[in-house]
Parts: structure tokens; sequence; C-alpha cells
């Protein structure tokens, strides 16, 4: 999803969850039906926050990608296993603004690219996803339908084949019209009890970050369209995405210090302008040297959770196999301190304030090729590859098995290759967590299970 080191740069994959955790989970089965999990258990059997990131793409998916075709919709997801669900994600653009994350330009990551300004939601109700998670699905209706009069229409009083009235505010039309009659994902949430954030950011919209925070007229008009998304679109509040503030690369750009103040600045205007009755929240860097400069104390003052990133800590740009998501630190890993554990004690050694911390676990694989035999530790094999989102990188992907998650596999086919019988299934019984390594080829895969999520769910107990 997003390099934890400031050498590597990777791609925003599918989901994720949040249990004081941030999980990453597909949303399952038959379409246009809200289903239940078959779980015994919901958040109301706790009192931690489940968070799940939901991208407008994933509704797209096939079976090319291992999950039922257009599965990934917000009629099948398990609302009983959530407290907040993100809708990810809006950009940046050059001025301030936000668009639709389908609007984004898809040459971003090369040099001298901007964002350009965009719609919010893509205007094209059947080219994104955009309008049916958050309005609704549309329908176009070329003639009086009974649907209509729990919108408020009525056909107009000369002659149904005329047109339209809505009544409340007396506004007349003509066919076709175009209305959102299935419930948003933002309605099917709230009647759960579940509350729905605006994502912004992402690794792949971030270049306009640091302009944008430090600019009084640029932050204006996020801060407006903050507003609209609150208001509205009834948007339970705005989850922040910037990777990252600071001295660090990100996708065609480099921060400077001064983004760390700026990023108080910017969450200090985001609480006054949207109340204190919505929520703020932030996906954050696990990487130790990204949290130091964090103005805590401050931000404190205006922010409901810190959604901790730790995953991604391995993958094709590292240079010896490691786990994406350990819980503790693998002795022999590229980086130390890279680890849910080592973020916790980070965290607290910084005396955030950590009730109000959710730590990350991922419900995907990082799939690398080896030049040597496939071992915990061994070095990665890089070649120039290209990226849907990154563009062309030297990574140690693994295009081979994993083409088509371009070496970022989904637990459902991490499970398939489990059951082809030509994988040795591995434990690190001291970072606690299982991988791959393949019994004739030079490839390994990091991973999480049912075991190591376990663990992780049961650190974060008895760490309160």
């Amino acid at each position: 999803m997003k390099p934890q080191n400031q050498f590597k740069s990777r791609k925003r994959i599918t989901k994720q969850l949040v249990l004081q955790l941030v999980l990453f989970c597909f949303f399952t089965l038959c379409t246009y039906a809200q289903i239940k999990g078959g779980s015994a258990f919901s958040t109301a059997n706790h009192n931690k926050q489940i968070i799940g990131y939901v991208p407008n793409w994933d509704a797209w998916k096939d079976t090319n990608l291992y999950v039922p075709k257009a599965s990934l919709n917000h009629y099948n997801i398990d609302y009983s296993q959530y407290t907040i669900l993100n809708f990810s994600f809006f950009g940046v653009a050059v001025d301030g603004t936000l668009h639709s994350g389908d609007l984004r330009n898809k040459q971003i990551y090369a040099n001298g690219q901007i964002q350009q300004p965009a719609a919010l939601l893509h205007p094209d109700g059947y080219s994104s996803h955009d309008q049916t998670f958050v309005l609704g699905e549309p329908q176009t209706f070329h003639g009086w339908d009974e649907k209509l009069r729990a919108l408020g229409y009525e056909p107009n009083p000369e002659a149904s084949w005329k047109g339209w009235v809505k009544t409340a505010i007396g506004q007349k039309g003509t066919w076709p019209l175009v209305e959102h009659v299935e419930s948003s994902m933002i309605k099917i949430a709230h009647d759960n009890g579940v509350k729905v954030m605006a994502s912004i950011g992402g690794w792949s919209m971030c270049k306009h970050f640091p302009e944008m925070a430090a600019d009084p007229i640029k932050r204006a008009r996020v801060i407006a369209d903050c507003v609209t998304l609150v208001t509205k679109y009834n948007f339970d509040g705005i989850d922040l995405d910037w990777e990252y503030p600071g001295p660090f690369s990100g996708m065609n750009f480099t921060g400077t210090t001064a983004d760390y103040h700026n990023f108080t600045i910017l969450v200090s205007e985001i609480r006054k302008a949207i109340g204190t009755k919505k929520l703020i929240t932030a996906a954050m860097s696990a990487s130790p040297s990204k949290l130091d400069g964090i103005e805590w104390s401050e931000i404190d003052k205006y922010m409901d959770y810190y959604n901790m990133m730790t995953y991604d800590f391995n993958g094709g740009w590292s240079e010896i196999a490691g786990h994406n998501s350990p819980l503790y630190d693998s002795p022999g890993a590229e980086y130390q301190n890279y680890s849910l554990d080592a973020t916790y004690k980070k965290l607290a050694a910084l005396k955030v304030n950590l009730s109000k911390v959710n730590l990350g676990v991922g419900f995907y694989g990082r799939a690398v090729n080896t030049a040597v035999a496939p071992a915990l530790g061994a070095k990665t094999l890089k070649a120039q590859l290209t990226f849907s989102v990154d563009g062309p990188v030297q990574s140690a992907a693994d295009m081979t098995h994993f083409a088509a998650t371009e070496g970022s596999p989904y637990y459902t086919h991490i499970l398939q290759e489990i059951q082809s019988g030509k994988w040795n299934e591995n434990w690190d019984d001291v970072a606690k967590v299982p991988y791959l390594t393949h019994k004739t080829e030079k490839a390994f895969v990091s991973y999480d299970n049912p075991k190591s999520i376990q663990l992780k769910s049961q650190y974060i107990k008895d760490k309160n």
C-alpha cells in the first residue's frame, strides 16, 4: 500500500480494516444483496474500533483478481463487523481543491506532472462507482415510475409523458431523469450504526499535500471541500492519508520539515470548519523516523484516531526478503524497529495518546523474487518493472505467480497457491507471522493468516 522506508514506492492495494487495528480484507460474495459474513461476533462484542477502507475502484474487480465478479461493493459489506468505513480516495489538486480518485492524473508518478482540478464525484455514474457509493446507484428514467414518488417526485399534472415535478421545491423537468434509487454506502452504514469517513490522499494522490498545507488560500479550498463532504454528502468526518508529512519522498514529491507544523494547522482548521461532532482521523506511517516530527500533543486537541500503517514494512523495494506486517521485530531484518510492537513502543515513548491509536495488519501478501534459494532474509532479485500506479521502478515484486495484483496477492489467492502444493508453509516464531517459500522456484511470500491476526488482536487487547 505504501512503503514504510524513505527509499521506495508502491501502490495502494485494496481495503483496510482496523481493530484498534487496521486490517486489509475483502467484502464478499453475491452482488446487490447486503449479507452477513456468518460470524457469531460483531462490534457489539467489544469496544474497539474496526475500520475498513473501501476503495471505489474495487467494485470493478473480477475473477482474474481472485474475487467473485463485481462482488466488492457496498451491498456486500458485513456492516456488523465495522465501526467505521473509510471511502477512498479523494485527491488534492494543484489549486488545493479535492477531486475524485477516478479523475486522478494517471501519469502523476512522472516528474513534472501535476494534478489539475476535477470534480469531487465523477460526473458519469456509469463510468465510476463514486455516485453509487456516495449517493446510491444511479438509474435513468425515461418515463414515470412509482419508485420516483418516494424521492419526492410526481408526474407532470398535464401528462406524465411530459415530465416530472419535484413538489417540495416546485422544480419541473422532462425525461430522461437520472436519480439514485438504491441506497448508498453512507445510508446503509448509518442504518447499521457505522460511520463513513471521506479519505483524502493515498500513495498516489499526495503530491500537492505539502504545498496545500503551507498555503492559506489552498488550505481554505480543501477545507471548503471537506465541509461539502460532511454536509452535502453526509460523511461522518475526514480521514487524511498524507504520505508523508516531513522531509520524505512521496510519489513525485519530497516534503520538508515545515510539513509537520503545517499538518497541525491543517487539522486544526478542518476541526474548526466541520465542528466537534464529526471525526478527524489520519493514516500515519509506522516508520520511526516519520513519527518524531509530528506535533502529537497539539494534534491531539483536534484528532480522534491515528491509524498506524503497521504493514508494508517489506516488499518489492526491499533488498532482502522480509515480513510485510510482523508483530515483533525479526532478527536479521533489513530494518529494525519495523513491526507492530516497535510502533507501539515508539508511540508510547513519544507519549502519544494511545487510546486514539489503531494498529494495522494486512489481509494481503507481499511476494518477491529472490536471487538465491527462497528464505527469510534471502537477497531479492530486482528488475525494471512497470506498475499501474507507480509506473516504471526497480522492484523484486513477483510478477510470475502474482501478476494480476502486481506482487501483492490477496489472501484468497494465497490460499489457492497453498492448496496447489507448490509452496512450503513457514512460521516465524519470533515475528509471529507466516511466510511461503516456493518448492522449486526462487519465490517468497509474506502474509498474514488467522493465527497471526489473532495474536495481533490479543496484543492490542493486552496493551489496551
